[in-house]
């Protein structure tokens, strides 16, 4: 696994070996290297406050055109995670970044297409 530079990033490398030390194939490491790189770069805390979880999702946000955000959930999970471990300064992301997921329309048949056709 690559090393972390941020000061947040033992909590980082201690979340990974928690995910897969319950049985996960834990695929969320590319998010969270990129956040250990945007921490650094945007005054290093030593936690996942507001600024750097929020700063992060707008960021990702800007550089993918994608509508999945899967980045949402792993800094969700890991929030949760440090609070669970007595980080209490820890930020959780809210409902209010939800991950947009692809939903399809559905297709209503009128009477005439549900009637079977005698050919």
């Amino acid at each position: 696994m690559k090393s972390f530079q941020s000061a947040i990033g033992p909590k980082l490398e201690s979340f990974i070996q928690y995910k897969r030390s319950c049985g996960f194939k834990y695929t969320g490491i590319f998010y969270i290297l990129d956040l250990d790189r945007y921490s650094f770069l945007h005054g290093n805390p030593k936690t996942l406050t507001k600024d750097l979880a929020v700063g992060y999702i707008a960021e990702s946000d800007s550089r993918n055109n994608q509508p999945y955000r899967r980045y949402v959930s792993q800094i969700r999970d890991l929030g949760r995670y440090l609070r669970s471990t007595g980080d209490s300064e820890a930020y959780v992301v809210g409902g209010e970044y939800r991950i947009h997921g692809y939903r399809p329309v559905p297709y209503i048949f009128t009477d005439d297409e549900m009637r079977p056709s005698s050919k």
